[in-house]
């Protein structure tokens, strides 16, 4: 804070009689407060270089005068003059004088050096990634003056890809106006197998394996195959993903699906693959958008609403956007930050499909560090499904369901919300789902649980629940959706125990239901163990 003078006398220490407490008497002259009240620069000043060094004499005129504030100085204007292609200057700060008042006076001898252009970039390192890839990601190219921001600028660009552990950028140790740039590379392990097993409270096992090649012809083309195995199901897919769709910064992600999973009141196939494009907007901001085609198979359907209401096989094709904010600290156990998306999905006959509808989705996640073990969560997921005009039913595999281990907890999988004359769940066209966690971390890997969920599915009744005939129009169902969408509320309260794992925290929740409807004979608690976070 600028007081450099300041002197502390030796501490007075004085005993209770029974010399069970002390009291310690410090005394503190802390002098005149050391401000800088000029800087002068001496030397050579090009004219490229007057305004920048103007603004940082104005940012720091004024400013306590601290231990550092020499080094800072130095640092920041041989900054300036190595992003205006002179990265041989050289910056000397000495203090000139002090006054009684504390006002300080520092000189700078700066030496501008000569300009700097890249005569040519070479490469080194790469034995498997094609050097056209790495010459792509320099943001400086041979005739241009050096920048230190472009050089920087490419080293964040080459770590990015993911495709090395160690990256150097700078210039050859050489003298004269024009200078070669290298680029040194050492490259990472390109090729994975992955054997992931977990547990869910619905799926119970399961078992995730999988082979990814993240340099494919040494292009930085990712490929990627698993399959995924459970009690409640199946599923295979292929990717491919290229990072830098064009030589842009927009990636493309094409894949291919097969998945079976038995839900609690039907079961499901879908066979079906994607063109997706991302792109990276702003720091933390992510937008996404691209078409699915798929082919489902509904059997076993035990809801006798759903098995009236639903065609049991049919084609999908849409067209979804997403954008995705997330500024959190850490995925697994986050201390701050938020995690905000928003998608559209628009299916309709036009794009391939049999059915038509468009799908709104939110969710925003909350982290705010009481202390270094303390976090507090919120979260609150939300969604909408407006049939297309002439159509009354939305396919189930299709709708909203609510309850089980990652929504309200105090339920088992999809069992919060309606359900039809024999209780099987038959899902809807909107819901919600509200959190709030207290976590602390108790000893080593542990930590310990209070939350509250809230959650709903609309409409919050079924029409035979109602005592009316099934829906036949889209008007009806579509204002019944809109008139419960903030109705009746299930709640979740409840403890719980995680073990920090490398892939995730192994998870036991116990929650109870504190308004049980024991019309739809509602569970008073339920009892998940599960890895990964609930939000």
């Amino acid at each position: 804070h600028g007081y450099l003078d300041i002197a502390i006398d030796a501490p007075d220490i004085r005993f209770s009689e029974d010399r069970s407490r002390a009291t310690v008497h410090l005394s503190i002259r802390e002098g005149p407060r050391h401000v800088i009240r000029e800087i002068i620069l001496e030397g050579e000043i090009p004219e490229e270089t007057r305004r920048p060094l103007a603004s940082l004499r104005e940012e720091l005129t004024g400013q306590p005068m601290v231990a550092r504030r020499r080094g800072i100085l130095q640092n920041r204007i041989e900054e300036i003059f190595a992003e205006q292609g002179r990265p041989d200057a050289t910056a000397a700060v000495r203090q000139v004088s002090a006054g009684e008042d504390g006002d300080v006076v520092l000189a700078v001898a700066i030496t501008s050096g000569e300009v700097v252009s890249i005569r040519e970039i070479t490469v080194s390192g790469n034995a498997r990634t094609r050097e056209s890839l790495i010459r792509s990601r320099v943001q400086m190219q041979p005739g241009e003056r050096y920048r230190r921001s472009a050089e920087r600028e490419t080293f964040r660009e080459l770590y990015r890809t993911g495709l090395f552990s160690t990256v150097a950028v700078g210039l050859a140790e050489e003298k004269g106006a024009e200078r070669t740039l290298a680029v040194a590379v050492v490259e990472a392990p390109a090729r994975e197998v992955f054997v992931e097993p977990g547990w869910g409270s619905y799926e119970l096992l399961r078992l995730r394996v999988g082979f990814r090649e993240n340099n494919l012809l040494g292009h930085g083309v990712r490929l990627g195959t698993e399959a995924k195995v459970s009690v409640m199901g199946q599923g295979l897919n292929a990717n491919l993903t290229d990072p830098f769709f064009l030589d842009t910064q927009t990636s493309a992600s094409l894949a291919g699906f097969f998945t079976h999973r038995e839900e609690p009141s039907f079961t499901q196939q879908e066979l079906g693959g994607s063109l997706f494009f991302s792109r990276s907007l702003a720091q933390h901001l992510t937008a996404t958008a691209g078409y699915r085609l798929k082919t489902v198979a509904l059997s076993q359907i035990d809801a006798e609403e759903i098995a009236e209401a639903s065609d049991r096989d049919y084609d999908l094709g849409s067209v979804k956007a997403l954008a995705t904010y997330d500024d959190r600290d850490n995925i697994f156990f986050p201390t701050r930050g938020r995690r905000g998306t928003f998608s559209v999905e628009h299916a309709a006959i036009a794009l391939g499909g049999d059915v038509g509808f468009t799908r709104f989705r939110a969710g925003l996640r909350g982290f705010f560090g009481l202390t270094s073990a303390t976090v507090v969560g919120l979260r609150y997921d939300t969604g909408l499904i407006l049939p297309a005009a002439g159509e009354v039913a939305v396919p189930v595999s299709e709708r909203f369901f609510n309850g089980g281990e990652n929504t309200v907890r105090s339920f088992n999988q999809s069992e919060l919300g309606p359900a039809d004359e024999g209780g099987k769940p038959t899902g809807g066209l909107a819901y919600n789902v509200l959190s709030v966690e207290l976590r602390q971390r108790l000893v080593g890997n542990f930590i310990g649980t209070l939350f509250l969920d809230l959650g709903n599915v609309a409409p919050n009744r079924t029409p035979s629940e109602q005592g009316q005939d099934a829906y036949d129009s889209r008007s009806r169902i579509v204002s019944d959706t809109f008139s419960d969408y903030f109705k009746d509320f299930r709640a979740g309260i409840g403890v719980g125990l995680q073990y920090l794992l490398p892939v995730g925290p192994a998870r036991l929740d116990a929650a109870f239901n504190p308004d049980r409807d024991t019309g739809r004979n509602e569970e008073r608690y339920a009892i998940h163990f599960s890895v990964g976070m609930a939000f």
